[in-house]
């Protein structure tokens, strides 16, 4: 790749930040009298006018300190052959140098046992769940997968399993398991049984911040090195964009928030809620962009999302074993320069209301005549009929029918923001052409565009548990913490290295022979130097139980209404519901004396 510059420009965005040469003579953005006015382009402008390619080929030369990043079918051959083909995908590069392996990230974990409530180390794969991939942050690595679920309980069925945030049990032969870690079975679930400060779980991570690739990360807005944490359930698993950062050098302790949003006395209509949503609002929304960006800016067609989140994308690996997707950007052209400008227009697109419309625009409420089911319950059939489509699902699929009907629209009417959209009653409207949205103003200026319909429906649960930050401290790592972190791995690496095991950590090297320092071998100073550039400890803790709880009430409560109406009949109209009743029933008394008159 070195011998050709056309090559080594395409892999630029993922070299590691010190194999990076760059330009020493760019004086950022410049005045129209040609003198620097700062850096404020110096993040977003093009690559070519930063990196320094001679000095970068140099330093890529010498470089020694190989990562031997292998993983089943992602080889270094297959890498090079796609790099050379220009069609390597972020799967590709992930997969291969993604951080694929929990084992060399996560170093020390510690927790306490949800039974005994003692300290244990939670590094084995009953504990944590499979790797997922996401297209901005490459692997995810889930820790309490089960958490929630009641495992060893008595059931009769799967839906006897279910747990508090939203995870699923299985009920086979009578009790509730897990089988959402890694391991695939005995799973067990870590859970904080004494509130307060040092009393959750902790974990040490090797966040390998000098092999940052520093142009990726800074077109991801990506400015904090370090690994990036997530708290969630698993109605907003995967939204990593609500995570927080975790520097190395430093310890983040976590104070950890619950809360819960029950709307279950105010449902739909008297609420936006749905009993039917599956999704966090931020998740469902940014699903909708993605299928944008896949279809315009990578070509790669995808099916609308379904409550909220995309159906599992089948693919194939360079082996061509099957895979299941969650993001079909994962499938993108990781090596296409215009990639990232497309996908900024249509992040634009949808902040400015032309694409991602809210999913029940323009629609009416659909009554249904099955006045048995108010409640939304299932009948026989597994079926959700009630009196609102929003909460009705007519095929028993999961689905509800407003969903369906809004997703089966092929365009739709759009005015930006900035003019008003809400004002527009054809905002949303089914149409064909431009000439179907007219502006309700009566304005040429203001005519609206016929566009394909790109829809988000993403209505909040009316019970939804959210787990969040309630606060948080940075420190950091004291002489002591640093020493002893150094002295455990350089001997773990110095023991692999003997008995030739797979190495533990990325990077590290075995401990130097007394007296001598060689570029193979790491001295005990290296290795301090690099726990505290590279090593980042984390500690979440609930330091108390309490839950902050949102209830949403009727804001008129019926008898209220009735007492109000009547009142207000017996004021301006002189008359009650009783004299309403009585006119009724003179009427129907005079239709039954009409025949003996006759």
């Amino acid at each position: 790749l070195l011998a050709d510059d056309t090559l080594l420009q395409r892999v630029i965005p993922y070299v590691c930040k010190g194999q990076l040469g760059l330009t020493q003579d760019y004086k950022g953005a410049l005045d129209a009298a040609g003198l620097p006015t700062g850096y404020k382009d110096t993040l977003e402008r093009d690559i070519r006018t930063t990196v320094d390619m001679a000095e970068t080929k140099r330093r890529m030369s010498n470089f020694q300190d190989r990562l031997f990043c292998d993983n089943g079918p992602y080889t270094k051959d297959y890498i090079v052959k796609c790099i050379k083909a220009g069609t390597c995908t972020a799967l590709d590069i992930f997969s291969y140098a993604g951080y694929h392996d929990r084992k060399k990230i996560v170093r020390y974990c510690k927790a306490p046992d949800a039974e005994t409530g003692l300290s244990a180390s939670c590094t084995g794969d009953e504990y944590w769940g499979k790797v997922m991939w996401n297209d901005l942050y490459g692997a995810c690595h889930t820790f309490n997968p089960c958490v929630g679920v009641p495992l060893g309980d008595e059931c009769s069925q799967d839906s006897d399993c279910g747990g508090g945030v939203g995870a699923k049990g299985t009920c086979e032969k009578g009790l509730c398991i897990c089988k959402a870690c890694k391991a695939g079975k005995d799973c067990k679930v870590v859970s904080q049984l004494v509130p307060g400060k040092g009393k959750g779980a902790r974990f040490v991570v090797n966040a390998a911040a000098d092999q940052d690739p520093m142009f990726r990360s800074l077109r991801n807005s990506v400015f904090t090195a370090g690994a990036i944490v997530h708290l969630h359930t698993a109605i907003d698993e995967g939204d990593v964009s609500k995570g927080f950062g975790a520097p190395p050098g430093g310890i983040t302790s976590v104070s950890v928030k619950q809360g819960r949003i029950d709307n279950s006395l105010a449902k739909f209509p008297f609420s936006e809620c749905s009993t039917l949503a599956r999704t966090s609002e931020g998740l469902c929304n940014s699903n909708c962009v993605k299928r944008a960006q896949s279809l315009h800016c990578c070509g790669i067609p995808v099916d609308k999302p379904v409550l909220g989140r995309f159906v599992p994308i089948e693919s194939k690996d360079p082996a061509n074993n099957d895979l299941l997707l969650t993001s079909p950007l994962l499938l993108c052209n990781a090596l296409n320069a215009t990639l990232q400008t497309c996908f900024n227009k249509f992040a634009k697109d949808a902040s400015e209301g032309l694409i991602c419309l809210h999913g029940a625009s323009s629609f009416k409420t659909q009554f249904y005549p099955n006045s048995k089911s108010w409640k939304g319950e299932p009948d026989e059939a597994g079926k959700i009929q009630s009196f609102y489509a929003a909460e009705s699902d007519g095929n028993g699929n999961g689905v509800s029918d407003q969903e369906e009907d809004a997703m089966a629209m092929e365009k739709h009417c759009v005015w930006r923001e900035s003019d008003d959209a809400d004002e527009e009653k054809r905002l949303g409207v089914e149409c064909t052409s431009d000439e179907d949205c007219r502006s309700s103003t009566g304005d040429a200026d203001r005519q609206g565009r016929c566009v394909e319909a790109f829809r988000a429906y993403c209505p909040s649960k009316c019970d939804e548990r959210r787990i969040s930050v309630g606060g948080s401290t940075l420190d950091k790592f004291s002489f002591s913490t640093t020493k002893l972190l150094a002295v455990e791995e350089l001997a773990l690496t110095t023991f692999e290295g003997q008995n030739k095991v797979q190495q533990g950590a990325r990077r590290w090297k075995p401990r130097c022979p007394a007296g001598t320092d060689t570029a193979d071998c790491f001295t005990v100073e290296e290795a301090e130097a690099y726990i505290q550039a590279n090593y980042a400890m984390i500690q979440v803790d609930f330091e108390s139980f309490d839950e902050d709880v949102t209830i949403g009430n009727e804001g008129v409560p019926l008898f209220t209404l009735l007492g109000t109406f009547g009142g207000n009949l017996g004021m301006f109209v002189g008359m009650s519901v009783m004299t309403i009743l009585e006119f009724f029933e003179f009427l129907v008394m005079f239709a039954l004396c009409i025949p003996f008159f006759f």
